[in-house]
């Protein structure tokens, strides 16, 4: 019998015999890959791409003149090291700072686990954690509203992790197993032997008819999280202006983060420029306009820069 591959070499005319013997199968694989392609795009998380920027001011504490922003934004005068100030930006403590003062300490999902949407300030209930306790994280715990007054949870999880919200640690090991199915009281508080938290009813009819659950996020793993994906870089070569990006599934989320992690930044350096004045009365550092809740002469803008396919549930 002929071989196609023989003595490592590809023999080309029974290759072209045998598509020709059996083109059919061909012409009805190549509309079924088709379909299989277009349903696992759809079956993607879109991801968007964020942008905040960023003016480093030289010297000036009030607003700036159209020249003098000028001068700013191409690097003229230069007095700040920006090399310094986008490693500042983007350190861990930074972001640390940023998420403490965010609730980002639980998520919230509808769908089943294999194709989960985030939701981000608009959900039909509120999950507040006891911070003092410990907590199984990075577990999806799916809620089924019963009524106004009550709610049944469920897991069902292998391997689970505990993080000690007291100690601001993980615990070692992991549980192999948990399994269980409760009802709970909205409004009042639940205790397991690693969760402890209370579920306050909002918008009962948000995404009726729809799986819900919450997942409790480890902190460290959030931080770690936005680290990897913020990227902070100078608009141009020797500009003050410096563009802060990331990447997320939940706008809101994103420019909650973004706008967070500047004022932040804004409230470091002024503490920096309060315990530095007497010394140095020509004070370098961050300026700000344009976000809501800002005041001063720091630039910024956020919004979306791009919208991207992520198979990896970004």
């Amino acid at each position: 019998m002929s071989k196609i591959f023989e003595n490592d070499k590809i023999n080309i005319g029974l290759l072209i015999f045998r598509v020709q013997v059996k083109w059919y199968l061909f012409a009805v694989s190549i509309p079924v890959m088709l379909l299989a392609g277009i349903f696992y795009a759809r079956s993607l998380e879109r991801v968007f791409g964020f942008e905040a920027s960023i003016l480093l001011s030289s010297k000036r504490t009030g607003p700036a003149r159209p020249d003098e922003l000028l001068n700013v934004i191409e690097g003229i005068d230069r007095k700040v090291n920006t090399m310094d100030e986008m490693e500042i930006i983007s350190s861990y403590d930074m972001i640390k700072k940023t998420i403490d003062q965010l609730d980002f300490e639980v998520s919230y999902y509808t769908g089943s686990s294999s194709q989960q949407r985030e939701h981000y300030g608009s959900f039909p209930f509120k999950v507040v954690i006891d911070s003092m306790a410990q907590q199984m994280v990075n577990v999806p715990i799916f809620v089924d509203i019963l009524s106004k007054s009550e709610c049944r949870i469920f897991l069902d999880a292998e391997e689970v992790t505990v993080f000690d919200m007291k100690e601001k640690t993980t615990l070692p090991g992991k549980i192999p197993q948990v399994r269980f199915r409760e009802k709970i009281l909205f409004g009042h508080p639940y205790r397991h032997k690693h969760l402890a938290f209370t579920i306050y009813l909002e918008d009962p009819e948000k995404h009726a008819g729809s799986d819900i659950s919450f997942v409790i996020n480890n902190p460290d793993g959030v931080v770690k999280s936005y680290k990897k994906k913020l990227k902070v870089e100078p608009a141009a070569k020797d500009s003050y202006v410096l563009e802060l990006r990331t990447q997320g599934t939940n706008a809101k989320k994103e420019i909650t983060f973004l706008n967070k992690l500047m004022e932040v930044a804004i409230e470091q350096d002024l503490a920096k420029k309060k315990r530095s004045r007497k010394e140095n009365p020509g004070i370098c550092g961050l300026s700000a306009a344009g976000c809501s809740g800002f005041s001063g002469p720091f630039q910024c803008l956020c919004g979306v820069y791009g919208i991207f396919q992520s198979a990896d549930g970004y």
